[in-house]
Formats: structure tokens, C-alpha cells, sequence
């Protein structure tokens, strides 16, 4: 070892590290050469730098990093442990950021029997105060080292600049990262200084725009306006952005080619040392796929594809906006019910494909029949309904119900299939004969029927009178409050299996009433009367705790149920009352909530978004599941669906029974899978009841199932029979 190191010779050895560390070279060759011109310049057996840090089970163990030995001192590889109490007193006095020198009867604890013949060892720390101890280890086996206090000062200078180094490693790291995770992420990203000017933009940014970087540079993002919102929008964001920084929504933008498209839009501002916007970063998607998907959902769900025609649901919304707007103004309104006469029998005597060209024909008379401000809409089946905005007297009425009654008589035979057909028309006067839509549509069909059993092929007007109807709902809730206040009513379970009907991943808590007069009742008969007389909270409630109840008794049985998905159909039930019952009643019954599913009709999501998201939300940060029921029945929009906190997607059974009889609700179950799956959420199709339905479903991706082709609904006990003779494999809740 040498005696003495000449001062300019360990000047010239900083001034190379320097250059060395402060360069980007690769971190392992800058730490090599590092450690070997100190080791050769100050004649050592070893450098090396160390980092230690406690394992498992608190064990200090050393790592060595870049290792450089004195080939002719035979020194080898050398293990120190760190477990004992002066090498603790050790590590104590290197976090505090002072240096460690030891001797060779002090280096004889560290060595745990290795022979070496060690004479000095100085560690200098790099980063003191770390979990993780890090810094620069020097010794000698042969000649006693001074470590003289010119060669600590020069070392601890190479110790700032190792430190500096492995600064510049971690910094180059994290550029390379995050200049790796612009370039490959597939959403467009966009770079901004503080006014606006683009400095940059990935790859996927160029895909979606059809921009290059080059032609971006220095450039407003106002290349990519559409048009299709005004300054008042993008003062909004600009405020929002300033305010919160950050702003994200949905915008339409356009292409390079001149293409408008929709994206989903997120903006940050990240502020400079002083706090204020030095740049801004917008992430964009391309949603085209996805608002063409939702685009088919909601055509198909709004109009009959058959005819072309608006459907009941279209029909029901215009229907309550036309009604608003004549009582405001006084204008009188018309309910023409058609009704087409022996239909049946041309669809079982000649089959469906001639009925639907009949049906056809008829849209196409009855359209030639509308007025401007009309509305003509499909119900469904042979059922048309004829809205008349604004008429003078009822023989007006009866003029366009015998135009129409002509027509259909006397079409175009190459059009109708050369079949004469007739129709039975009730009508229905707002505001003499009802007060809303639903009673308006009920009265005019009460009318159709009775000019059916006049001898069809005619119209009738309603008379007004007590409704059958009425004094059955009057009587009926009388008799559900009993039956609650008795607990009358029955749960019933229907498994849900995966597409295989081989693995069991749930049931459906479907509610019965054994009615002790008309037999046990589905709850479509009921359920409507326990939403109209506030009985939907008491109703939910028997459910819940039955179900409760009925999942702590099947796992005394040792009959795992993976999940319960229960239903939530009135606006009334999402409430904090409501959280409060089911949170509290499944702390108390000690069950997991992710047990439980939740399943909210899709009509719901037409109520207030913040209520419903809110609530919905606290469930599911409880653990609980959250779904859409009836998916497809109702008219919810694609931002309701992203801004609610929902896990699954279930489709209504009568675009399920609709398969293989009906391309349009074939296209209907396809689009709303393809929607899930834009969504990444579970999607489950209920009412299955044959195996084309099932072979459909299974070719269009559909995962889980639910219907009477499996089991139908039945009691607990009978469950458990069912699920212990079926032997179902049991899928573990997510």
C-alpha cells in the first residue's frame, strides 16, 4: 500500500470522476472506473460501494455494488455481518453522516470466521438519514492504513460525487420511463407551455388526429376545433382549468383529413417553483367506437326496426312533453289505439315473414295518414298508436278514424302480400278522459276492445266510467299492506352459472306473494301497487332481511352461496335510509358485502345523477357489487353509464326470448355486450330458456347466464338440494 498519495495526484483522480459523473454514460462502467482510479491512486486492496438494509426478519445484511480489487493482494469476495451491537453503534454513526474507520480487531467481529487478513476499513456515507444506508467502502490487507485527513476530505468529495452520479441514474431512469410511457401509451397525449403553444405530442396523439409533431410545434390546439361548441364552452374550461387545474370532458374535435370525431378529454396545469402554470398535459381518447355502439344501443332501444317507427318507450316520452305543452296552452289532444284485426292468423297460417311485411304496409298507410305535428308509434306485436296534436271537434276524430280503417282496407296489394286486413281503433280525449299518458293509453285501449267486441273493423270512443282497473289496485295494495305487516311474502332463488352452466356464481332474490285467494303472485303483479303507495322501502326491507337470514343459514349448512344479487326498482329505495338498513343488517348477520349484489333498473338512471351516484357509490366502497337490471329497456345515456359506479350489465329477458325470432333484438343484445365490453364491465343475459338462445349468447361473448333452461326460481331449501345435486363448481365472489 502506498505510504503517501501526492495531492495532485488525487486531484487529478476528482477532476475524472467529475467528468465521469456528471456525464449520462452507463451508471455501472462510470461506477467502475470511479473505484478502481481511487483504489489504484490510494494503493487499497478494495473499493466498492455498499448499501445496507434490513431483510425480513430484521436482519442487517450489506450489498456490494461495482467491487474493485487489487488483483496481486488475493483479497477475494468479503461478507460482513452487521447483526451485532457495535456494528448497530456502526450504521447509527453512517446514518448521522459521519465516516467509519475500524481496526483490525474491530474488522475480526464483522468477518463471522472469514479468514482475511484485514488491517483497515473507512466507510463514508452517501445519502445518511435513508431507510436504505448507502455510501463508499474502502480497506487494506496488508499495510496499516492512516486514512490521513487529505485523503477523508478527497474521499469524502468522491463520496458527493458517487452521490451525484447515482442522482443523474436515478433522473436518466425516470426520463427513460416516463419518454417510454408517452411513446407507447395508446391515448393521445398533448404538451403545452403556459400559453397554450404545443411543445409536444406522442405517437398515438399523431394516430388520432392524423398531426405530426412537426406540425403541431408551436401551434394552438385550436387546430383540432370542430366547430360544434362555442366560446362560452371553452371559457368554461378554461375557468375550471384555472381554478382546479384540471378540467376533463367529453369534446368534438377534428381530424387533420377534416373528420369530426368525439373524445374523452383530460387537462392538467403542473405549476412551476412559484405555483403557477408552467405547462399543460391533455390526455385524449378516441371514442368514436364506443358513441357508435351507444348510438345503435339507443336507436334500437328508441324505434321499432322493423317499421322504422318510434317504439313505446319514444312514444311515452313524447307523449308527456306534447301533454305538458296542451295544458299549458289548451290545445286538445287525441289517442287513436289501433288494433289490427286477425293478424294472429295470417302470422300462424302464412308465418312471421309474411306478418312482417304486413305490418310493414300497415306503417307505411298510417304514416301517409299523419299530419305534420302528429306522432305515429309501434306498441308492439300489431299495436300502433296514433297521436292527434290539436283537433277542433270529435267528428274530426272519427273522419281520420274512418280514412284510416279505408286505407288499411284498400292497400297497395304487392305491398300488403295481397291480404286484406282491418283494425279495431279505440280513442281516448285529453284532457276529458285522462290525466296522463299511462290512463290516456288505457283508456284508449279499453275503447279498442269494445269496438272488438262491437264486431271489429271499426272505432270507439272511451266512456268515461269507474275502472275495473282502479278498484283491483285499490283492493290489491290493501291486501300487501297485510301480507307485510303479516311477512307473508316468500323469497325464491334462481341460480346465475357461468355460459358452461357448470360453475355456480350466484343467485337472484326474486320475491313471491302467496296470495291466499289468486295463488302466488310474481312480483310484477304487486310491485307496481308497492310503488305508487309508498310501500317499496317496507317491501325492500322484508326482502333484505329474509335474504340475510337465508345466506347465515345456508353456510351453518355448509351450502356456499358465491352471491345474491337483489333488485332496487324504485327511486324511493336509494336513499341513506336505505344504506343505513343494508349496511347495518349485514354488519349484524356478520356477512361479507361482497356477497351481496345490488341490481338497479336502468329506469332509475333517468333520476337525479348525483343522488343515485352517491349512494350508489357509498355501497360499493362498502364492498357491495352495483348492476344495471333490464338493460336496454330504459333510455340511459353513455355518460350516465360512465359516471356511475356500476360493476355489471344485465340484459332484459325479452331481447333474450327475441333470439333466433327477431334480428332486431339479436342486434340489440349484440350492441350491448360490445357497449360492456367498452366499458370493461361484467355483462349477464337472463330469461334463457333454449339452447339457441344459449348458443347465440356464447358466440357473441356473453360470459355468465340466468334462466329457466338451468333452474328456475325456488325456496332456500330447495337450493340447497338443487346446488348440492347439481354439483356446481363454486366461483369465489372478485
Amino acid at each position: 500500500m502506498k505510504q503517501e498519495v501526492q495531492h495532485s495526484d488525487m486531484l487529478a483522480v476528482l477532476a475524472g470522476m467529475a467528468a465521469d459523473c456528471f456525464s449520462y454514460d452507463d451508471f455501472e462502467q462510470v461506477i467502475g472506473r470511479t473505484l478502481a482510479s481511487l483504489g489504484e491512486t490510494l494503493g487499497v486492496s478494495h473499493t466498492s460501494l455498499y448499501d445496507c438494509a434490513h431483510d425480513a426478519q430484521g436482519t442487517c445484511r450489506m450489498a456490494l455494488r461495482g467491487c474493485w480489487f487489487d488483483e496481486s493482494d488475493g483479497v477475494g469476495n468479503v461478507e460482513f455481518d452487521f447483526s451485532g451491537d457495535a456494528a448497530k453503534d456502526w450504521l447509527d454513526l453512517l446514518n448521522q453522516g459521519n465516516s467509519v474507520r475500524l481496526g483490525r480487531a474491530q474488522l475480526s467481529a464483522l468477518l463471522s470466521g472469514q479468514v482475511h487478513e484485514l488491517e483497515s476499513l473507512l466507510m463514508i456515507p452517501l445519502s445518511p438519514g435513508s431507510e436504505c444506508c448507502q455510501g463508499l467502502m474502502l480497506f487494506a490487507d496488508r499495510d496499516q492504513q492512516n486514512w490521513s485527513s487529505m485523503t477523508q476530505d478527497v474521499l469524502k468529495v468522491a463520496a458527493e460525487l458517487l452521490s451525484t452520479a447515482m442522482g443523474n441514474e436515478k433522473r436518466m431512469l425516470d426520463h427513460q420511463l416516463a419518454t417510454a410511457v408517452f411513446d407507447k401509451a395508446s391515448e393521445g397525449i398533448m404538451v403545452t407551455d403556459e400559453r397554450g403553444q404545443i411543445l409536444s405530442v406522442n405517437p398515438a396523439f399523431t394516430n388520432i388526429t392524423g398531426y405530426s409533431l412537426r406540425e403541431c410545434l408551436g401551434k394552438s390546439p385550436a387546430i383540432l376545433k370542430s366547430g360544434r361548441h362555442d366560446e362560452e364552452f371553452y371559457s368554461r374550461m378554461w375557468q375550471q382549468l384555472q381554478v382546479n387545474g384540471q378540467w376533463q370532458g367529453e369534446v368534438w374535435n377534428r381530424r387533420k383529413n377534416g373528420e369530426l370525431y368525439p373524445e374523452w378529454l383530460s387537462i392538467s396545469a403542473l405549476p412551476d417553483a412559484q405555483g403557477k402554470p408552467h405547462r399543460y398535459i391533455g390526455i385524449l381518447s378516441d371514442i368514436t367506437s364506443l358513441k357508435r355502439a351507444h348510438a345503435q344501443v339507443e336507436h334500437l332501444a328508441m324505434h321499432d326496426p322493423l317499421t322504422g317507427l318510434p317504439n313505446r318507450r319514444m312514444f311515452m316520452e313524447n307523449l308527456e312533453r306534447l301533454m305538458a305543452h296542451a295544458q299549458r296552452s289548451g290545445q286538445l289532444l287525441a289517442l287513436l289505439f289501433i288494433d289490427l284485426d286477425g293478424f294472429k292468423l295470417v302470422n300462424d297460417s302464412l308465418g312471421h315473414h309474411v306478418g312482417d311485411r304486413l305490418l310493414q304496409s300497415v306503417a307505411t298507410c298510417l304514416k301517409s295518414q299523419l299530419r305534420a305535428d302528429d306522432l305515429l308509434a309501434r306498441m308492439g306485436g300489431d299495436e300502433f298508436v296514433l297521436l292527434v296534436n290539436g283537433y277542433e271537434t270529435p267528428d274530426q276524430l272519427a273522419k281520420i278514424a274512418n280514412k284510416i280503417l279505408y286505407v288499411l282496407q284498400h292497400q297497395d296489394g304487392q305491398a300488403s302480400g295481397r291480404i286484406e286486413i282491418g283494425a279495431s281503433i279505440g280513442i281516448a280525449l285529453y284532457p276529458e278522459n285522462a290525466g296522463d299518458g299511462d290512463q290516456l293509453i288505457r283508456n284508449a285501449d279499453m275503447a279498442m276492445y269494445r269496438a272488438k267486441e262491437n264486431g271489429k273493423n271499426q272505432y270507439h270512443f272511451y266512456e268515461t266510467k269507474l275502472s275495473d282497473e282502479v278498484v283491483r289496485r285499490y283492493v290489491l295494495e290493501r291486501e300487501l299492506r297485510v301480507a307485510l305487516e303479516e311477512e307473508q311474502l316468500e323469497v325464491y332463488y334462481q341460480p346465475q352459472l357461468n355460459i358452461d352452466g357448470t360453475a355456480l356464481v350466484g343467485v337472484e332474490a326474486l320475491v313471491r306473494w302467496p296470495h291466499p285467494e289468486r295463488g302466488v303472485l310474481p312480483p310484477c303483479e304487486f310491485l307496481p301497487v308497492a310503488m305508487s303507495s309508498g310501500l317499496a322501502y317496507p317491501l325492500f326491507k322484508v326482502v333484505f332481511l329474509q335474504v340475510c337470514r337465508f345466506i347465515t343459514l345456508m353456510d351453518k349448512q355448509g351450502v356456499e352461496i358465491p352471491k345474491v344479487a337483489i333488485n332496487i326498482a324504485g327511486i324511493e329505495l336509494i336513499t341513506n335510509g336505505c344504506c343505513n338498513l343494508i349496511i347495518d343488517s349485514l354488519r349484524s348477520f356478520g356477512i361479507d358485502p361482497r356477497r351481496v349484489e345490488f341490481e338497479v333498473t336502468e329506469t332509475l338512471l333517468m333520476h337525479s345523477l348525483d343522488d343515485l351516484a352517491e349512494v350508489l357509490e357509498r355501497l360499493r366502497k362498502e364492498g357491495l357489487q352495483i348492476s344495471i337490471d333490464d338493460f336496454g329497456t330504459g333510455y340511459s345515456s353513455l355518460s350516465r353509464l360512465r359516471e356511475l359506479p356500476i360493476d355489471m350489465l344485465k340484459i332484459d329477458k325479452s331481447f333474450v326470448q327475441g333470439i333466433a325470432q327477431e334480428s332486431s333484438d339479436e342486434a340489440i343484445v349484440r350492441a350491448i355486450i360490445s357497449m360492456a365490453n367498452s366499458l370493461q364491465l361484467k355483462v349477464i343475459a337472463e330469461g334463457i330458456e333454449t339452447h339457441g338462445q344459449l348458443d347465440f349468447l356464447r358466440g357473441e361473448g356473453c360470459e355468465l347466464i340466468q334462466g329457466f333452461l338451468y333452474a328456475e326460481p325456488m325456496k332456500g331449501e330447495r337450493l340447497a338440494e338443487h346446488i348440492a345435486n347439481a354439483s356446481y363448481q363454486l366461483k369465489k365472489h372478485d
